[in-house]
Order: C-alpha cells, then structure tokens, then sequence
C-alpha cells in the first residue's frame, strides 16, 4: 500500500499476484516495544554515546557522551553493536 500526501493510497504490488506480499509495520512503535522489552528483561540503553573503543579481552568499552561531553568506562558482559558498518563493536 503506498500512502501519497495529497492522494487516497493505492495498492502497488511487490510481485506477480497478491500472494507475493511484504508486510511492513510502524518503525517508530517498534523500536518502542523493543526497547520497552530490552529494559524489561534488565538491559541499559544509553543514547547520545557514541562506542570508542571496546576492549574484548577485557570486556569494557569506552563511550563518548555526543551531548554533553566527556567519556566513560563501561564493562560488559555481552555487548550487542547495532549502529551500522562503521560501529568500533563490529
């Protein structure tokens, strides 16, 4: 379904019938219940920072506060890098 402005949305198809489909949801809500559930299970999310440096063998990373300045230690027992190919985690 494409969603125009200023039209009534219309169907456009992805493949050769309407059995070939890809089903899309809100990513802004996603990223919500996700992170809701993240902080559920015991995760920390941090914003802003920016990884410098992780120390694998160690187990503790360096991050940059883009806000506000300054940096901090941090040890980890698992770390999950989900910002992209430039990421120091990947």
């Amino acid at each position: 379904m494409v969603h125009k402005i200023v039209a009534a949305p219309y169907l456009q198809r992805y493949g050769r019938d309407d059995s070939e489909v890809i089903w899309s949801v809100n990513r802004g809500r996603l990223n919500e219940i996700l992170i809701e559930a993240a902080i559920a299970a015991g995760a920390e999310m941090r914003f802003d920072q920016r990884v410098e440096h992780v120390d694998f063998e160690a187990r503790v990373l360096t991050a940059v506060d883009e806000k506000h300045g300054g940096s901090e230690l941090f040890a980890y027992q698992r770390l999950i890098g989900a910002d992209g190919a430039g990421s120091a985690v990947r």
